[in-house]
């Protein structure tokens, strides 16, 4: 049971930072736009949408969080039941 309760939180842990960071390479993608065409002139806006496709990355990190706080709760009642086991032996 501990060992599902890692892989669950390592996928999910995997999962959230995907989704980090692809709304951080969004939001940078912005900033690099405006470096390189300050008075944007270029006439095209590539921030159109910007809000919906951060929001993609958001949902996929969102989805990641489920398999980590069940992970996460799997490896404390593992942990629990451990350390109560060792407590309620009598010792001899």
């Amino acid at each position: 049971m501990r060992w599902i309760g890692i892989l669950l939180l390592a996928v999910g842990m995997v999962i959230v930072v995907i989704g980090i960071a692809g709304a951080a390479m969004e939001l940078a993608g912005t900033y690099q736009q405006v470096l390189d065409d300050p008075m944007a002139t270029g006439g095209e806006d590539k921030s159109e949408g910007l809000p919906a496709r951060m929001f993609i990355f958001v949902g996929i990190g969102a989805i990641g969080v489920v398999p980590m706080i069940v992970g996460g709760t799997m490896l404390r009642i593992g942990l629990m039941r451990k350390l109560l086991g060792r407590s309620a032996k009598p010792s001899s």
